[in-house]
């Protein structure tokens, strides 16, 4: 699952190098799960805080190569289980700089999912399941 810099990453990244205003790298990564997909400007519907949802921390990466262009998730993801209620269909993901839904800013998101998460379902991510590209 392939997915592309937000455009508030892209902007800070282009300040960054041109500008030399300080783009500071977040603690931690944080991946969340949407109903309705995100795109580059943001938005979509990302699951509610309730039923047991919580974005998960993401800190391990593979980068492939000496001229790195992609990464990808090193580890198992796992969310917790749907409970009481299920969270609905997954369409896409996005990653965040702050643990809090809703909060934070979309750094990278993908699409293309298609996974209902009924009551007691468990949402995974297979290490190697996430690529962050750059081109």
């Amino acid at each position: 699952m392939a997915g592309s810099l937000s455009d508030y990453l892209e902007n800070a990244l282009m300040l960054h190098l041109t500008e030399g205003s300080a783009y500071v790298q977040p603690l931690h990564l944080y991946l969340a799960l949407f109903t309705v997909a995100p795109s580059d400007a943001g938005g979509g519907t990302e699951v509610p805080n309730t039923n047991g949802y919580v974005r998960q921390i993401v800190d391990a990466w593979t980068v492939s190569g000496s001229n790195p262009t992609q990464a990808q998730n090193t580890n198992l993801i796992t969310f917790p289980a749907a409970s009481p209620a299920g969270w609905g269909t997954i369409l896409g993901w996005g990653l965040f700089d702050s643990l809090a839904s809703g909060s934070g800013h979309l750094l990278w998101w993908g699409d293309g999912l298609n996974q209902a998460i009924g009551i007691n379902g468990v949402a995974e991510f297979l290490p190697n399941a996430i690529t962050l590209t750059l081109d």
